[in-house]
């Protein structure tokens, strides 16, 4: 459904290439409204001129210039987590990228009481702080505690998805921290 030059690629996390000609990609809430261009939602393609549109189970983004990142599974974590939690996750690793010089980041929502928190893996940090963030993501409607992991790579599938049960699973092992999760809707970030 797109394709990408390797090195090009490799340099952008997440970044899956370009819509092939002929396939028209959305980015839809989970009530079925499109998103606005560069939204995080759910992806759906379809044969330019079709009119259904066929659901692919991934969360992604697509940007004004045809630019579709796949940023993972609605299936990876539950499709109760990525209902509740795709804004705070993927707005948050969305601003590490626009704000700082990082090489990849992804997070992860871990339930905890009384607030539940953000956790990102961050590799180069590029002098990001916690509370930075924060700041940033209230200005949002946000109101997560943030945990920064400095992290060697962000663990992906052979696809270069983020793998973010692996990512829970290596920031859960430095912690040593349980988790528990909780669902309800998807909006576009």
């Amino acid at each position: 459904m797109a394709h990408a030059d390797a090195r090009e690629a490799l340099l952008d996390p997440g970044f899956a290439g370009y819509v092939l000609p002929g396939l028209e990609i959305g980015i839809f809430d989970d009530r079925g409204g499109r998103c606005a261009d560069g939204q995080t939602g759910l992806i759906k393609a379809r044969r330019a001129g079709d009119a259904g549109w066929i659901e692919l189970g991934d969360i992604g983004r697509l940007t004004l210039d045809g630019r579709l990142y796949v940023l993972g599974r609605a299936s990876e974590a539950g499709i109760g987590y990525m209902r509740q939690h795709i804004s705070p996750v993927h707005e948050s690793e969305h601003l590490l990228r626009l704000e700082w010089d990082v090489a990849d980041a992804a997070a992860v929502l871990i339930e905890d009481k009384p607030q539940p928190q953000i956790w990102i893996g961050v590799v180069g940090n590029g002098g990001v702080k916690a509370d930075a963030l924060a700041t940033l993501l209230r200005a949002r409607g946000i109101e997560h505690a943030i945990r920064l992991f400095d992290l060697e790579a962000i663990p992906r599938g052979a696809n270069g998805k983020v793998s973010r049960a692996q990512l829970k699973a290596v920031m859960l092992a430095a912690t040593g921290k349980p988790l528990v999760t909780a669902s309800t809707q998807v909006s576009c970030a």
